[in-house]
């Protein structure tokens, strides 16, 4: 939604894309990740070293990209990863909460992929996969730094299929049907849009929900919800799931108000129950005037580091990072 991971549309110019630092050791960042569990609705929290490149290799309004390396517990296994970090200016500025817009983002995409479960279980034929995120702290790096979020580097071509103000980028019919999908299953209180990535395997979704929270910065309430369903046009797939088609909003006799549940003069229309199997009902998200578990405490995780580090102080780890570094370089 705020930064497609090798979208090149709408680029801005590299002089606005910040160098992580290179003083701090070797860019070998040590701290810990959150990762979001939707049907348990908490967060989890584990130790975490990651080796940055300096240099960012894509951008979108608000975020840039880095390619990064995460060392698995022990040093054993290395996973390339992409690091997506908030522009600082925009953090210093007051435009972006940091690091809550990062917990906002990394509950999205993890909610957007319980969607793409259902779908899976509905649509034998076609699977879809959201990327899993984390929100990682660094505690190695300055603060304009500190916070980002992180998930597994998707090589391959990259496309971006429809955006959050109702736009339609690609002839793909799977993206399209999907958002389709979870607006209908989701008992019309969201829709999950912005949809992008390799394949069948997405990334940086955004969500729409009726009141307008949670779900980050590019939530537009209703009127999101609205501009979805006056550009979408039911293709094959969404008549093979049984996808009703969507109602026009142009008739002055129909609002959105009629689907919204917390309407009680308004009669609902019937609706089937949802399936036993659906693992997230998102009315538990509206139930209070804060959503639960929004985000962990930010405290050192109960896991330690790896022994590896433990006998390292911060003046010895840039010799470790230099080794690391020259071991196991980072993929460009």
């Amino acid at each position: 939604t705020l930064c497609g991971a090798a979208s090149m549309l709408g680029q801005p110019q590299q002089s606005d894309w910040p160098v992580l630092p290179t003083s701090v050791t070797l860019r070998l960042g040590v701290g810990f990740k959150s990762t979001f569990d939707v049907e348990q609705q908490s967060w989890s929290q584990q130790a975490t070293i990651v080796n940055f490149s300096a240099t960012a290799f894509a951008s979108g309004a608000m975020r840039v990209c880095y390619r990064c390396d995460e060392m698995e517990p022990g040093g054993l296994t290395v996973v390339p990863c992409v690091a997506k970090l908030f522009k600082p200016q925009l953090v210093r500025a007051g435009t972006v909460r940091v690091p809550d817009a990062c917990f906002a983002e990394c509950k999205t995409q993890m909610v957007a992929d319980t969607y793409a479960q259902q779908w899976n279980r509905r649509c034998k034929l076609i699977k879809l996969a959201f990327l899993p995120v984390s929100v990682i702290n660094i505690t190695t790096m300055p603060p304009d730094f500190a916070f980002m979020t992180m998930e597994p580097y998707l090589p391959g071509e990259y496309a971006k299929h429809n955006d959050n103000t109702g736009g339609i980028t690609s002839t793909d019919d799977v993206p399209q049907a999907f958002s389709h999908f979870t607006y209908e299953v989701s008992e019309h209180l969201l829709v999950v849009c912005d949809i992008q990535g390799v394949g069948s395997f997405y990334t940086d979704p955004q969500i729409h929900s009726l009141d307008g929270t949670s779900f980050g910065l590019g939530n537009l309430g209703a009127s999101g919800v609205n501009n979805f369903k006056k550009s979408h046009v039911c293709n094959k797939l969404c008549k093979e799931l049984g996808l009703p088609k969507l109602k026009d909003d142009s008739d002055p006799a129909y609002s959105l108000q009629d689907e919204c549940p917390q309407q009680p003069q308004q009669q609902a229309s019937p609706r089937q129950a949802p399936a036993p199997q659906m693992m997230w009902q998102p009315q538990l998200m509206w139930q209070a005037s804060q959503p639960p578990a929004w985000r962990p405490q930010l405290v050192p995780p109960a896991v330690a580091l790896p022994p590896m580090l433990q006998q390292f102080q911060y003046a010895q780890q840039a010799q470790l990072a230099a080794r690391f570094c020259s071991s196991s370089p980072v993929r460009r």
